[in-house]
């Protein structure tokens, strides 16, 4: 045997060159000797043996001739190439292979195959004959990569044209996370021989900068495991990767975890944004194995990414659900590495078994923007939104088709569209930093009335809800709108009360100032504006105690009451500064930064007399007098009740009229002047509706009901009870509705009475404390039926249900024989061996 022997001494590292460096083909190592056999002997090399230090300072790289064309070299990056050679890694130079990667070509295409240890002995079994190398090692290759064209292109950047595939269990460590576990430890990624998951990146124009990324799982799953199957990023902004760092002779694999980025461009989650540096093995020498397949970083400035529980196949329109999309923007046109605009579109198409079958289309918007372009993921507004918007366009990502809308299109998307219901958030504390936006009153996805799908169902008008119980505070420092029956776009105002952003048509809201002060906004009027602040304070200690302060905006003036008096002012106050959709490029976005700081009230938080004292106009102050059950009765008009303390006194102007009156409570109403009539309690009339009513037949019985006192009763409860001469009384249906002080109103009770003849029944009127404020009798001569109650069951089920439900009747009677039948055959054979 000919040995070719090249003493070489190398530079220091073992690793690939920085950024700084540019090209990818000039590793080195710390000291070694490059040597060279022709086994053969026809004066050309077939293996080429590197002296090296990946883990250990005696590893040794054997790398066998699989094209015929080695060339003799003292450098390994013209000896080698990673086109039809077979690489042999040698941990610590004992003789044994701890890695085996055999590259071959066919056309334009590259595929590098690893082999590692299956049989948990520490080394990977293989044997040589001369240059040709044969994998003794059980089982099969746990990964694959290929490529289209070399792994470098000309000028020795990355090639980003590249397929990783996976067989068997794996980690695939994706934007922080690893995407794989689920599938892994539920024994869906079997080792068979066939990819159970895929990563591959596009870069179209071959100019380094990757366009598209793209995770798949591959395997079948069953179709209601909740894991996600496919994960896609866009690199909408043109983002150059950085070059690998810390890779071991070929530019995908290394021992670290995580590769090292410029920490002037890395900002996301400890290792930068997708598409900051390229996707890598990292392998283990010492276990023989492949610890994960990383592409790290998350999220990105420009670009956006799916999540979905679909998979996703070439040549097919696909469907993508759960996160479609999630889209990045730099409002800011400031090129920072951080967006000032993150879109969360939480989407399911109708009757999705992931959405637990909800019978329209559901999407959760979460919209959160940087206002202010605070350092790093800051985040001041967020609107939540939620919708049945089917999305019926499509949108291509890499080589697949999709439905989705586009990433340009996706702001303009939302805020043109109309959504059923909303909310606004707004940062009024420390800072708050988050890569996905602002969590907080999440519309949809979240817990509430025992599942996490109630929203869902109360969007489709599947169940009806009070969904104002929802959001009923605040965390600290933290401001927050809600428009249950939004019903349009979601636009915002800007308070000339309060000098903040609010949703219009919100019907309430939380300020939580800190964790004992809170303002509490409502929308008592008809119209878009919030008209009420009540601010409270909790006083702990010895004597523990509620401040309460409390502001109307009320149509020609505002009303001010807290534990001293009240103060009426009369004043004109705008509804709002300015109104706006939220931005959706950087001249709004700019626009709406300006509009805010022009306006700036100097209030602080929870004073609202300050508030009240921004107006001028006529005054009257009253002390020892505290006003409730404020109300607007009209565009033009309110009313409230002012109770007077034995030691009132008034000054300023009379706008009430309240001199000469005594102590007492008094309903004070405005309608373009003010009338003052002592309070008068509920007095509650009640009306039922007299049809002639039919035996199994549902009805219902139509209550008119009028409050003739002056105060009102909130929360009444209105009961309709029925009984048969000589039975037990029987309540039949009960409603709670506000009883305001002469406002009609109607409720609708109803009833399916089973029994012709004689009824007697009355409607009871109750107030919140249970106190009986109206009770009406009533009698009913209910008519006989002329169909039995089968035939009424027949009429009202439809054939396909009823034939359903004899089914299930019939198979439930078999069921019950073959378990009885069974359990008698047990007895039988227990009894038999007892007698033996």
């Amino acid at each position: 045997m000919q040995l070719l022997a090249i003493g070489l001494l190398l530079a220091s590292g073992v690793f690939w060159p920085s950024l700084a460096d540019r090209a990818l083909a000039a590793p080195a190592f710390a000291g070694g000797d490059v040597v060279q056999e022709d086994v053969d002997q026809d004066g050309r090399p077939d293996i080429t043996i590197i002296q090296a230090s990946f883990s250990t300072n005696r590893d040794l790289v054997r790398v066998y001739d699989g094209g015929d064309n080695m060339r003799a070299s003292a450098k390994w990056q013209q000896a080698t190439d990673f086109a039809d050679y077979t690489w042999v890694f040698d941990y610590a130079g004992d003789g044994t292979a701890q890695l085996i990667i055999r590259f071959s070509t066919t056309g334009t295409t590259t595929t590098a195959t690893l082999y590692t240890d299956q049989n948990k002995n520490g080394r990977v079994e293989y044997e040589a004959d001369g240059s040709a190398i044969r994998i003794l090692e059980p089982g099969f290759s746990p990964f694959q990569a290929v490529v289209e064209g070399d792994w470098t292109l000309p000028n020795g950047d990355l090639n980003w044209n590249v397929r990783f595939s996976t067989d068997g269990p794996f980690i695939y460590f994706l934007n922080g996370h690893n995407v794989s576990d689920y599938w892994s430890r539920s024994g869906y990624f079997v080792a068979d021989g066939k990819p159970d998951a895929e990563l591959a990146f596009a870069d179209a124009d071959h100019d380094g900068i990757p366009e598209y990324g793209i995770y798949r799982v591959v395997t079948p799953t069953p179709s209601g495991e909740g894991a996600p199957r496919t994960q896609a990023w866009a690199n909408e902004g043109r983002h150059r990767p950085q070059q690998p760092t810390n890779t071991i002779f070929w530019p995908f694999l290394t021992t670290k975890d995580v590769q090292g980025i410029d920490q002037q461009r890395g900002i996301g989650i400890g290792t930068g944004n997708y598409f900051d540096s390229a996707p890598f093995i990292s392998y283990s020498f010492n276990a023989a194995g492949i610890r994960l397949m990383a592409f790290q970083g998350y999220p990105i400035e420009q670009g956006y990414h799916i999540n979905t529980l679909q998979y996703f196949s070439y040549n097919d329109m696909n469907y993508a659900n759960f996160e479609n999309a999630m889209g990045y923007y730099d409002l800011a046109g400031d090129k920072d590495n951080v967006p000032e605009l993150h879109i969360r579109n939480r989407y399911f198409d109708r009757d999705d078994i992931y959405n637990d079958y909800v019978s329209a289309p559901t999407e959760e918007i979460r919209y959160s923007w940087n206002q202010s372009n605070d350092v790093g993921f800051a985040w001041d507004y967020k609107l939540g939104l939620v919708g049945h918007n089917e999305i019926t366009e499509t949108n291509e990502i890499a080589d697949f088709t999709y439905n989705g809308i586009s990433y340009q299109k996706l702001p303009g998307w939302v805020t043109s569209n109309t959504w059923d219901y909303a909310t606004f958030v707004a940062r009024e504390g420390a800072q708050f930093q988050s890569t996905e936006g602002i969590y907080a009153w999440a519309p949809l996805e979240r817990f509430y009335d025992g599942s996490t799908a109630t929203l869902a169902h109360y969007v489709a008008g599947e169940t009806v809800l009070d969904i104002r119980n929802a959001f009923p505070s605040a965390d600290p420092g933290w401001r927050g709108d809600f428009a249950p029956e939004l019903g349009a776009q979601a636009r915002l105002y800007f308070s000339p009360v309060d000098h903040k952003l609010h949703l219009m048509n919100a019907q309430g809201g939380v300020w939580q100032i800190d964790d004992a002060s809170r303002i509490h906004y409502a929308n008592l009027g008809s119209g878009p504006y919030l008209d009420q602040l009540t601010y409270t304070r909790e006083i702990t200690g010895a004597q523990a105690f509620t401040i309460t302060r409390q502001l109307d905006i009320a149509p020609g003036h505002l009303l001010y009451s807290d534990e001293q008096g009240i103060e009426l002012r009369q004043a004109r106050v705008a509804s709002s500064l300015f109104e706006t959709l939220p931005p959706t490029n950087h001249a709004e976005w700019q626009a709406l930064g300006e509009k805010p700081e022009q306006n700036r009230g100097d209030t602080a938080p929870g004073d609202l007399h300050a508030m009240l004292a921004q107006f001028a106009g006529p005054t009257q102050r009253i002390a020892g007098a505290t006003v409730r059950d404020y109300r607007p009765t009209s565009d033009s008009g309110f009313r409230f009740v002012l109770d007077l303390r034995a030691n009132f006194s008034a000054e300023g102007a009379d706008l009430i009229g309240v001199r000469g009156l005594q102590s007492g409570a008094y309903a004070v109403e405005y309608n373009g002047s003010f009338h003052v009539s002592p309070l008068t309690p509920p007095s509650i009339q009640a009306h039922a509706s007299a049809a002639q009513l039919t035996q199994w037949q549902a009805s219902t019985i139509q209550v008119a009901l009028d409050n003739r006192g002056l105060e009102d009763v909130r929360g009444a409860v209105v009961e309709f009870v029925a009984t048969q001469p000589g039975e037990e009384p029987t309540a039949v249906t009960s409603r709670t509705l506000d009883l305001l002080a002469g406002v009609p109103a109607e409720v609708d009770l109803p009833w399916t009475p089973d029994t012709a003849g004689e009824w007697s029944a009355y409607v009871q009127v109750r107030g919140p404390d249970g106190q009986e404020l109206s009770n009406k009798a009533l009698h009913y001569d209910i008519a006989a039926a002329n169909a039995t109650p089968q035939d009424v069951i027949r009429a009202s089920v439809p054939p396909a249900i009823a034939i359903v439900a004899a089914l299930s009747l019939v198979c439930m009677a078999i069921l019950g024989t073959m378990i009885f039948w069974r359990q008698l055959s047990l007895a039988r054979r227990k009894r038999a061996s007892y007698e033996n």
